[in-house]
């Protein structure tokens, strides 16, 4: 699709001959992903856990220093306005705000400390957590990609009649796909449904296991629960 023309690639043989080396590379690279990086990217964060854990007080301490100092700031800034500055509209026009050297005494800057630290100390734990999938994300697009436009219609809008068994619904699919094509979105549309087949992937091979687990203990649920409340506030995971 998109750029690659079926005719590029010599005859049908050649695509069917292919399609196995695809299959095998996002097979492969999911396994991967599940048998060594995965286990390895787990082990990681419990000891990112343990040494957050450790150093806890600490930031603690830290944020409640410089939440204190925030508050006092805002109330002294904004005594300072009511009794020592004239009641007139100039005035009025620009907002209270922390003087120069209150700022520095805050020591704003250490709130990015947390988020600095992190990102030099487990980066590329968290590239290497990514990488996996974005190669099996890759191979299944490539694999998208290599097919003529009419096979994926085909593919796609039988999937649909599978799962709606409605004719208008399958028609609206095919305008929507029409609409994609005319418009030279073909590629982007293939990265988003390879998106799409591998976070289903995902969600069918970790998810059914842990609603089991919930369902059957209620310390796992009550310690899940709040992390997957916190997940559907991020749009990644929405």
């Amino acid at each position: 699709m998109g750029d690659l023309k079926f005719e590029e690639f010599g005859d049908i043989w050649i695509f069917l001959l292919t399609v196995p080396g695809h299959l095998f590379n996002m097979v492969f690279g999911l396994g991967k992903f599940i048998v060594i990086t995965l286990p390895l990217t787990i082990y990681n964060l419990v000891i990112w856990l343990w040494s957050a854990a450790i150093g806890l007080p600490e930031t603690l301490f830290k944020a409640a220093r410089i939440i204190i100092f925030a508050i006092w700031g805002i109330v002294k800034n904004l005594y300072l306005f009511l009794v020592t500055n004239e009641w007139n509209w100039n005035t009025l026009n620009d907002f209270p705000s922390l003087t120069t050297q209150f700022r520095v005494l805050l020591n704003l800057g250490g709130i990015n400390k947390p988020f600095d630290y992190f990102a030099g100390s487990y980066g590329f734990a968290v590239k290497d957590f990514i990488l996996p999938l974005r190669r099996a994300m890759n191979d299944l697009r490539d694999f998208i990609d290599f097919m003529p436009w009419p096979v994926f219609f085909a593919l796609v809008l039988l999937l649909v009649y599978w799962v709606s068994r409605k004719i208008g619904v399958v028609m609206l699919a095919l305008a929507a796909l029409v609409f994609i094509g005319v418009f030279g979105l073909m590629e982007l549309a293939s990265q988003t449904f390879s998106l799409m087949i591998l976070s289903i992937i995902l969600c069918v091979v970790f998810g059914i296991p842990l609603g089991i687990f919930m369902s059957a203990s209620d310390a796992v649920d009550r310690a899940v629960k709040p992390i997957l409340d916190l997940m559907q506030t991020m749009p990644s995971f929405v």
